[in-house]
């Protein structure tokens, strides 16, 4: 009595799931290892070093002056003794004297042509300076008057006040000091003017 069963079917959700847990990390794994790998190989090098060549040097001197021209070697080239280096296009000092001369003689020449303007620059702004210094005085000038003005309404009230026994004698006294002061010190300015 054999009786066939019939099979029980699974969610899919449980088949999902399965997917996720036994699966998927798997893949995943494989991946990283396959990037792992590229990476590897398109990044790592092998191992090396840096190191600095120290060349030889040596002085090479011409009896002559003049001016180098026309190298014949190029950097880290091997120099046997009497191999030509480069050419010296051969200039005679006293030359080369004269000229240096020349041309100091033309700089004296410009800062001797300069010195006139440079009095003429000089002079323009001390005078601008003195024009600024007039209308400073002036402008002292006029503020000192405003103030005399005003010194002066202030005493002509005072001495009102105090005949009325408005204000006391001291008050009076130091407005009409005060007045007086002014009065003297712009007295003195226009004359200086």
């Amino acid at each position: 009595m054999s009786k066939s069963f019939e099979p029980i079917p699974i969610p899919r959700e449980q088949k999902i799931r399965e997917f996720r847990h036994r699966i998927l990390p798997v893949i995943i794994f494989i991946l990283i290892a396959l990037f792992v790998f590229y990476l590897w190989n398109k990044r790592v090098t092998e191992a090396g070093f840096t190191a600095k060549v120290m060349a030889d040097s040596s002085l090479v001197a011409s009896p002559y002056d003049g001016t180098l021209k026309y190298y014949s070697i190029a950097p880290f080239d091997d120099v046997e003794k009497g191999d030509p280096v480069a050419r010296i296009t051969r200039v005679d000092s006293s030359y080369l004297q004269a000229r240096l001369d020349h041309i100091r003689a033309m700089i004296n020449q410009v800062e001797v042509g300069l010195e006139p303007y440079l009095n003429q620059q000089r002079n323009l702004l001390d005078y601008e300076s003195i024009r600024l210094d007039n209308i400073d005085y002036r402008v002292q000038v006029a503020t000192l008057k405003v103030e005399v003005q005003q010194l002066k309404a202030e005493y002509e009230r005072a001495k009102i006040l105090v005949d009325k026994d408005g204000i006391s004698r001291s008050e009076f006294d130091l407005i009409e000091s005060e007045y007086q002061v002014a009065q003297t010190e712009l007295d003195e300015k226009i004359e200086l003017t």
